[in-house]
């Protein structure tokens, strides 16, 4: 494919080389009121032009490649290769940013800690494989839960964080029910139950902190979420 790709970038500029050093000799010979219909008079540009057009041609081919590359290589660096969410490295680079328009706006904003309550027992009793199943579902329930425009990402083996673009603290029960029902839609037909435990943080503009600590006051709100499920399995 890119043979063929770099052929037709090739064979366009070798053609349009061609055309605009003809043209251009054809209007030098009218302004000096020489006959420009002599096919030979064109020989020379045509041959300039055309293996100017086609280095021009192979250049600009070379050059968006490089660039689609260099993007690629910089999207791969920030995404987690498994479920295809932001990795940490990604949700720091793009909250960090968020965090320094809240300052600039004065404006709060809420982030999501998220860990995933039962990805040992699904290792153990059914396969690694049915593991990383669950990991890219519980991720594709997350991308239907939240917006394309919220920053979701996968910030450890079987911790995720959204940080939802515009949301208010009072946004979090609605998001969060909207999350636990789509998590029900998705246990009632398949062989592994996923469910997740989930926490909050606020970040105050009037009390600026890094976003590692943000992460773990939202990890601590999480984890007395994932303590109280624990007791109430065991007065059942």
């Amino acid at each position: 494919m890119r043979f063929k790709d770099t052929l037709i970038y090739i064979t366009v500029g070798l053609l349009v080389g061609a055309v605009i050093l003809c043209f251009g000799s054809a209007f030098g010979k009218i302004m000096m009121g020489v006959s420009f219909l002599m096919p030979k008079g064109y020989i020379i540009p045509f041959s300039f032009g055309s293996v100017s057009g086609a280095i021009v041609g192979y250049l600009w081919y070379r050059s968006k490649r490089l660039l689609i590359e260099k993007m690629k290589t910089e999207q791969e660096a920030i995404t987690d290769e498994l479920t295809g969410l932001y990795n940490r490295r990604g949700f720091h680079t793009l909250v960090n940013h968020q965090i320094e328009l809240a300052n600039r706006n004065k404006k709060s904003i809420l982030l999501i800690y998220g860990d995933m309550d039962n990805l040992k027992n699904i290792n153990d009793t059914m396969s690694h494989q049915k593991g990383d199943q669950a990991l890219i579902e519980t991720a594709n329930i997350l991308k239907k839960t939240f917006r394309k425009s919220d920053i979701v990402a996968r910030i450890g083996g079987d911790e995720f964080a959204v940080f939802p673009i515009d949301a208010a603290e009072g946004n979090y029960e609605k998001v969060i029910d909207h999350l636990r029902v789509n998590l029900k839609n998705f246990n009632k037909s398949k062989d592994f139950e996923l469910s997740l435990s989930v926490g909050k943080a606020i970040y105050d503009h009037k009390n600026p902190i890094a976003i590692e600590k943000l992460l773990s006051i939202a990890d601590k709100a999480m984890y007395k979420e994932k303590v109280n499920k624990k007791l109430q399995s065991l007065k059942f």
